[in-house]
């Protein structure tokens, strides 16, 4: 009777720890868009996002996420057909860049994107995507499967630290070294301001081996354009005024330090067509 008892217990466990695994992951939208006939632009589109619930997030593992599995319910199997027809596009892309034809666009993109995921800052957890612009489900199909590795990093409990980074030229040379880790720091944003131009300097969350707290500028000039524009910068990024992005700069870098984690993502979706 003890024993059956035991069998119970973890039988109930089980099944109480699947209903919570399934409460971490919750699909949000579900676009399906048919190529037409003829039509120049037209091409098949299909997409998914997903809220990920995920305790103390930090940033996505691009190293350690993986789909593995792509199916709707008549057995088309959307992952090797996706690969199978980015192989086609570019093969015809090369061949008509021979003959001075060049695309306007590119389709030839893999199914997830880590490093586009975002991170959901006034909830726990983070947006995943999985998109083709190669392949729709078959038109017989109701629903899709969907099996995925996700691989994220997570801030672990502890006080916070802090490094300092002396840069010499971001505009020639925007790679720092941070803990023993080479990062290319992004600057894809600017903003004006009382006829000056300053620029958002940024660490790629995917490519940072720690959780980025705060960024505090240590030279006068950064300390200076933090003061003028009153700008709230993200965690990860600090703000330069042209001009003195090429001048030595010196920034202190606070931080935690992470744990790497995965999940799985494994969902039937209804297409609703």
């Amino acid at each position: 009777m003890k024993t059956k008892n035991t069998f119970i217990t973890l039988l109930l466990t089980f099944l109480f720890s699947i209903q919570l695994y399934s409460q971490k992951v919750e699909t949000v939208r579900l676009e399906v868009e048919k190529e037409i006939p003829g039509e120049t632009f037209s091409d098949n589109k299909f997409e998914v996002d997903f809220w990920v619930q995920a305790e103390n997030f930090s940033t996505i593992d691009p190293e350690n996420t993986e789909l593995l599995e792509l199916k709707d319910d008549t057995g088309k199997n959307l992952l090797e057909v996706h690969e199978k027809a980015v192989k086609e596009y570019e093969k015809e892309t090369e061949r008509l860049a021979k003959e001075g034809h060049y695309r306007f666009s590119t389709r030839t993109e893999g199914f997830i994107q880590p490093d586009q995921w975002k991170k959901m800052w006034d909830t726990l957890g983070f947006k995943a995507t999985i998109r083709s612009q190669m392949v729709v489900p078959s038109p017989k199909a109701s629903k899709v499967h969907v099996k995925m590795k996700v691989g994220y990093t997570y801030a672990s409990k502890g006080d916070e630290k802090s490094t300092t980074i002396t840069i010499n030229s971001l505009a020639n040379e925007p790679t720092v070294k941070l803990l023993d880790t080479s990062i290319t720091l992004s600057n894809n944003s600017s903003m004006t301001y009382k006829e000056n131009k300053y620029i958002f300097y940024s660490f790629p969350e995917t490519k940072t081996p720690v959780a980025i707290t705060r960024i505090e500028p240590v030279t006068q000039n950064l300390k200076t354009t933090e003061k003028e524009t009153q700008v709230n910068n993200k965690p990860n990024e600090f703000l330069v005024k042209q001009g003195d992005d090429t001048k030595p700069i010196t920034i202190k870098v606070y931080y935690q330090e992470v744990e790497k984690k995965s999940l799985f993502i494994d969902k039937w979706i209804s297409l609703g067509l």
